[in-house]
């Protein structure tokens, strides 16, 4: 909810239409609002996200981190998975077939916002109580950056699908 509510109400929300948007015929009336590839998309987005999570808990596991640091960096990864997919499916096309990738100043907050959360929870003796954090040790840190990238990689590698395309 960090990075989904106010990416859905500042930044797709503030996003300029696409340029060939009214040279388009409009949605039938009797069609779903969102139709079942939309929704095979989403899902295989967040199992992507997932895995990459599923994959850091290993990992971590594997050097013997506790639990409130994996929950911390897990944390962190899921909050920059979930980031890069906003950016990734903020992309529109134009109407000369290429992406847009100019970030936009609601986008652009959104990462800063979701930063300073992220740094506060992570560093705020408080916060990280509440949070049932501990201090991410320079490993869980990078890995859990890692594991965030991880998802983006991995969603871009299966949109080649034809499916997952027009979506």
């Amino acid at each position: 909810e960090l990075v989904i509510d106010p990416s859905c109400s500042f930044v797709f929300e503030a996003e300029e239409a696409e340029s060939d948007l009214m040279q388009r015929p409009p949605r039938p009336t009797d069609a779903a609002l969102f139709g079942h590839q939309q929704l095979f998309s989403s899902a295989l987005q967040g199992l992507m996200v997932l895995g990459s999570l599923l994959a850091l808990d290993h990992v971590l596991r594997q050097f013997g981190i506790g639990q409130d640091e994996l929950r911390a960096a897990s944390f962190v990864a899921m909050m920059l998975g979930s980031l890069l997919l906003v950016w990734l499916n903020l992309k529109p096309k134009r109407g000369n077939g290429q992406a847009h990738h100019k970030p936009s100043r609601g986008f652009l907050l959104a990462v800063f916002g979701t930063g300073l959360t992220l740094l506060l929870i992570n560093t705020v003796p408080v916060l990280q109580g509440l949070f049932k954090f501990a201090t991410l040790s320079p490993t869980a840190l990078g890995l859990a950056f890692a594991s965030g990238f991880l998802s983006y990689v991995l969603v871009l590698s299966v949109r080649r699908w034809s499916i997952f395309k027009a979506a």
